[in-house]
């Protein structure tokens, strides 16, 4: 079976052009092959131009094909001092492994390697034993890459492009061929900054470090801070915590657990509060008529107009990255490149899909509930399709990913 899906590789980076294999100063970078078949990264290797690149590609078949974020003088030495590093592209990845999506409750599993607990959805540790050691069964619907979609749209329109003054012309989107996006950043001062700077980036991006101290800053400054008439993360954070406010009626409280007391005096100074947040500086001593609820709710209002990004692949310099228009060896799926303005109407289980030729019957490895999941336009019952004749792209989809056996495979 192998065999035959490298051929399918194969034909694929064949017909791949080299204007497609669009790599800024190619020459200049490190790249990593892992061929089908192994347990490992074949690493340092450089190429002179697109050309000779995509013969190694045909020569090699790789099952995932990779290559570095920062810029060398030397990339093939396998000393990474020796490479001497000149600077590193600012990327960012949003992987929908990292995010608690609603859809999780019904199509991911997780197993405690502690306690032996299984149970559905997502979970940092065991709610059981408090184990950390969790093993997932996850898997990757329409509605996880909608979701990942919308979180690049966040991270672009107030992060990168409001917040960091960068351009949208110097920004890349990259689906990654699988969970969620790359975003490159292709701005020479950026290019520059250290691991540190980076890292910061991450926290403000996140909202790590504001999570930590708003709460305090605020008990310390008598409850007063910036408003809607204020700028960046202030200006989105109070416009957020306005619109929840607003949301919050006698109901709702009393569902969240608020006593009676408590209620009527928010309710009755609710107007004040919400006319206050429209100001530069404003009054959030809401807070403390919301207590014992009020970090609770102040930590989903900050998440929810925060961006979880994957930070060891913003603040490694020496990250390898997926290649733009290779194939993803957990999918059969094109690591797609995108501006911006192609986002919106970009659908990955459709335009990504590559290898269209043929088609299978497969027998899922694991008996449990899977999600249905549309491909091609077509949406398809996972639940029956054992034993049916399916789409080629849906069997790889299926099969690299670890969730099938293809028992036939019609090419």
């Amino acid at each position: 079976m192998e065999t035959k899906i490298k051929s399918l590789f194969s034909s694929y980076y064949y017909r791949l052009r080299e204007e497609d294999i669009i790599v800024k100063e190619l020459n200049k970078r490190e790249f990593a092959i892992w061929e089908f078949n192994s347990d490992t990264l074949t690493r340092h290797l450089a190429f002179e131009n697109s050309l000779s690149l995509k013969k190694e590609l045909i020569k090699k078949v790789p099952l995932h094909v990779y290559y570095s974020a920062a810029v060398y003088e030397f990339p093939s030495m396998k000393q990474m001092e020796a490479k001497h590093l000149k600077y590193v592209d600012l990327i960012f990845d949003i992987d929908v492994d990292h995010i608690n999506t609603e859809c999780k409750k019904v199509h991911d599993l997780w197993i405690c390697k502690n306690c032996k607990k299984i149970s559905t959805g997502f979970v940092e540790k065991c709610d059981v034993c408090g184990s950390l050691t969790i093993d997932r069964k996850s898997f990757v619907c329409n509605e996880c890459i909608n979701f990942a979609k919308e979180e690049v749209f966040k991270l672009v329109d107030d992060f990168l492009a409001t917040d960091l003054g960068i351009s949208k012309e110097e920004i890349l989107i990259v689906f990654s061929g699988n969970r969620g996006y790359h975003v490159h950043v292709f701005n020479e001062d950026f290019r520059k900054i250290d691991s540190k700077a980076r890292n910061m980036i991450v926290d403000y991006i996140k909202g790590t470090s504001f999570k930590l101290y708003f709460h305090n800053f605020l008990v310390k400054n008598n409850y007063k801070f910036k408003g809607i008439n204020s700028f960046g993360f202030s200006n989105r954070l109070s416009e957020k915590i306005y619109e929840e406010l607003n949301k919050l009626d006698e109901e709702k409280l009393n569902k969240l657990g608020l006593n009676e007391k408590k209620v009527k005096l928010f309710l009755n100074k609710k107007q004040k509060y919400l006319y206050s947040l429209t100001k530069y500086k404003s009054d959030y001593s809401f807070l403390k008529i919301l207590e014992p609820l009020s970090k609770d709710l102040l930590n989903k209002w900050i998440s929810d107009i925060t961006v979880n990004i994957d930070e060891r692949v913003t603040v490694d310099m020496h990250r390898l990255i997926r290649l733009p228009n290779s194939l993803h060896g957990k999918t059969a799926l094109r690591v797609c490149p995108l501006s911006y303005n192609e986002l919106e109407k970009f659908e990955p289980y459709n335009d990504a899909i590559a290898i269209t030729k043929g088609s299978a019957k497969v027998s899922f490895k694991i008996k449990r509930e899977y999600p249905k999941i549309t491909m091609k336009n077509e949406e398809y019952e996972l639940n029956q399709i054992e034993g049916k004749e399916i789409p080629i792209y849906l069997a790889l989809y299926l099969y690299l990913n670890g969730y099938v056996t293809i028992n036939e495979l019609f090419l």
